[in-house]
């Protein structure tokens, strides 16, 4: 199975930071930096490999405009039958997380935002990430459009004390039998 996991961080000002993947280790990078990494599976004579492409460019949510999307490309190499799940991690159960840049770790009992973020695919399904599940199937090598939504109210209390908003996705890819 290859994996592929997507960092987004959110300052005080809500903007979009980074990438990163499970096979070079964390990927830290500024606003608006754009980061990819590709992982390859291979079976004897079958590929199966992900390449995640994050937003191109600073995200803002704005509570007034909603739900906020930004989009990514999944690019997948295969001479297989394939199918990809997103899933978020354990601490951040698909929300927003409170982080502190300077502890590298989340803040405990940290804040969160109201609603969890969402990640669809193009040809595919809508994953609400506070549950995760299976975002898109499909044969042979694609380019997937993925759209990132964020729900945001005016009650989503902006961090204080150079803390950030985080959420860490895990993409996971494998051969799909049932095709």
């Amino acid at each position: 199975m290859a994996r592929g996991l997507l960092y987004l961080l959110f300052p005080a000002a809500l903007v979009i930071l980074g990438l990163a993947s499970a096979s070079q280790g964390i990927i830290e990078l500024a606003p608006g930096q754009v980061a990819q990494d590709e992982l390859t599976l291979a079976y004897e004579d079958q590929e199966l490999s992900i390449q995640i492409t994050g937003p191109s460019s600073n995200w803002i949510l704005d509570p007034t405009t909603t739900p906020n999307e930004a989009t990514g490309i999944l690019v997948v190499k295969a001479t297989v039958p394939w199918q990809i799940h997103v899933f978020a991690d354990p601490a951040t159960k698909g929300y927003l997380t409170e982080y502190d840049p300077a502890s590298t770790q989340f803040v405990s009992d940290g804040l969160k935002l109201d609603n969890p973020m969402s990640v669809s695919a193009e040809s595919g399904n809508n994953v609400d990430l506070s549950e995760g599940g299976m975002l898109v199937k499909g044969t042979g090598s694609r380019t997937v459009l993925l759209t990132f939504s964020q729900e945001v109210t005016l009650k989503d209390p902006v961090l204080a004390g150079g803390h950030v908003y985080r959420i860490i996705l895990d993409f996971a890819c494998s051969p799909d039998d049932e095709v």
